[in-house]
């Protein structure tokens, strides 16, 4: 915007003097920094996660977390329907009965008089 061209306030800013700068001003501005709090580097893992999180890979990442989550949630639960339809066809079947009696047949087997002899 173009100011007009007989206007009081332009007049009087136009004859004003810039505020003179101190000879000291660079040292004091040196020495203001030199008072600020020093930045500490972040730990090379919290920097890649900062960076993960950034506004161009927060998309990809949310997805990669998601995804992760709902396998490792999924994977567990079909993997203990297996066990459990696996124990029920075992218990299910007619041969459950000699299996639940090869404890007892190992047993009489390892109190037999024949692994007591001596070696010959």
């Amino acid at each position: 915007m173009k100011p007009p061209e007989k206007d009081d306030l332009w007049t009087l800013l136009g004859r004003t003097q810039p505020p003179p700068t101190s000879p000291f001003f660079a040292r004091n501005v040196i020495r203001e920094i030199r008072t600020q709090p020093q930045f500490t580097p972040l730990p090379a893992w919290l920097n890649l996660l900062r960076n993960a999180f950034s506004r161009r890979w927060a998309p990809l990442t949310c997805t990669i977390l998601i995804l992760t989550g709902v396998a490792t949630a999924w994977h567990p639960i079909q993997r203990n329907n297996e066990i459990a339809l696996l124990a029920e066809a075992v218990s299910t079947s007619p041969d459950y009965a000699v299996i639940a009696q090869l404890e007892e047949l190992l047993s009489s087997e390892e109190t037999s008089v024949w692994l007591d002899a001596p070696n010959l």
